[in-house]
């Protein structure tokens, strides 16, 4: 079987695949997306990024510019495809003009970390190398699980590239979280991110905080209602 878990960020979802990893049994990818979405540093012109990555304004993973794409991405995933994913960074990186890449933190740690051709000049081998590792794990167990933030208001597009592709639905475990409560736990981060930047003036800030909650929720709604809609229990 395959699960599927989605949600917005600071909701549980590291956690809830955590939990899943433990099962020896059980293969998981945590935000896969990220690679090919994430924003390139500064120093990387922004036109030279593809146009499905992540634009800039708060909670920008949750608005896929290519949803058909990424859950087509994802659907792979979850029976152990792995070229499209490596197929759609290498466009990036040729997009980028081979200036760089995001690739996995060393030692399974969670995410990613930028690199430059500069710094590591074999940056394609390093890639295909570990996505070739990945696949050998994930097709040695029965179970596959992967975790997004990324598809928010977009569980539709990923039920019906499944279908297309013939695949059997995953198993989605949505997970939703009180909107004050994303917002408290983004803000008290070291880092915080996602949330509307304030200029501590509450004429201004509550429109920014409100139309941020809005969108929040609106993909959250949408979701449930497809979820309903295809016989899923909320």
């Amino acid at each position: 079987p395959s699960i599927f878990i989605t949600s917005h960020g600071r909701s549980g979802s590291s956690l809830l695949l955590e939990m899943l990893a433990h099962d020896t049994s059980c293969w998981t990818s945590y935000e896969p997306l990220q690679e090919i979405r994430q924003l390139f540093p500064p120093a990387l012109i922004a036109s030279q990024a593809g146009r499905c990555r992540d634009p800039e304004f708060p909670d920008a993973a949750q608005h896929s510019v290519c949803p058909y794409r990424d859950g087509s991405i994802l659907n792979a995933l979850l029976s152990c495809n792995m070229l499209p994913l490596l197929s759609v960074w290498l466009q990036e990186l040729e997009l980028a003009r081979m200036y760089g890449a995001w690739l996995p933190h060393p030692n399974d740690l969670r995410g990613y970390e930028f690199h430059d051709r500069h710094e590591i000049p074999s940056l394609i081998d390093i890639r295909a190398a570990a996505v070739h590792r990945e696949e050998t794990k994930c097709l040695s167990k029965p179970l596959h699980a992967v975790k997004t933030i990324r598809m928010n208001g977009h569980l539709d597009i990923l039920l019906n590239t499944s279908k297309v592709l013939k695949r059997s639905s995953p198993i989605i475990l949505h997970l939703v979280r009180e909107p004050k409560q994303v917002y408290a736990s983004r803000k008290a981060l070291a880092t915080p991110f996602a949330i509307p930047m304030l200029t501590g003036k509450r004429e201004n800030d509550a429109p920014l905080v409100l139309a941020w909650a809005r969108t929040l929720c609106g993909a959250t709604r949408r979701d449930v209602i497809i979820g309903r809609k295809r016989g899923y229990r909320y």
